[in-house]
């Protein structure tokens, strides 16, 4: 899993693509990006809200590979509205903590059954304690982000 990280940043950085109708080193075909930030206040363990500082830094970097990157923090919204625009990403990645691990299942089987080909990645410390189970659990994630994805 943790080689499958290295190969996803390395080709999304890198000019590269992800999806298997175009050849590596051609010139960039700009993504667009949902990432999402898990939380909810029925299961929120008691730890002040901190901003999402590691899609913070993921954000700024793909958008300096030339992608569109749109992020939802759910401990400011915790409405799934983001999944009514889900159609037009080709890439969903969503962050979680132990406690939202459930939530975040159900957001990448909600954009999945949207739209089947969208590109699902998972990260966050949840999965980097259990990242082989959470892709057996969730058989609609496409990726686990095992240690830290930035």
């Amino acid at each position: 899993e943790t080689l499958q990280l290295n190969v996803c940043l390395f080709f999304l950085t890198s000019g590269y693509t992800l999806f298997e109708d175009e050849m590596p080193g051609e010139t960039l075909n700009k993504k667009k990006i949902l990432l999402v930030f898990a939380y909810s206040s029925r299961n929120a363990i008691n730890v002040a809200k901190t901003p999402p500082l590691g899609i913070a830094y993921i954000a700024s970097f793909l958008e300096e590979a030339g992608h569109e990157v749109h992020v939802a923090d759910m401990q400011v919204d915790e409405s799934l509205s983001f999944l009514s625009s889900i159609s037009q990403y080709d890439i969903l990645g969503v962050s979680t903590l132990s406690p939202y691990v459930a939530l975040s299942y159900d957001i990448v089987r909600k954009a999945k059954a949207v739209k089947p080909n969208i590109l699902t990645v998972m990260g966050g410390p949840h999965v980097s304690a259990l990242p082989k189970e959470c892709l057996e659990e969730n058989s609609e994630l496409d990726i686990a982000v095992s240690s830290e994805g930035e």
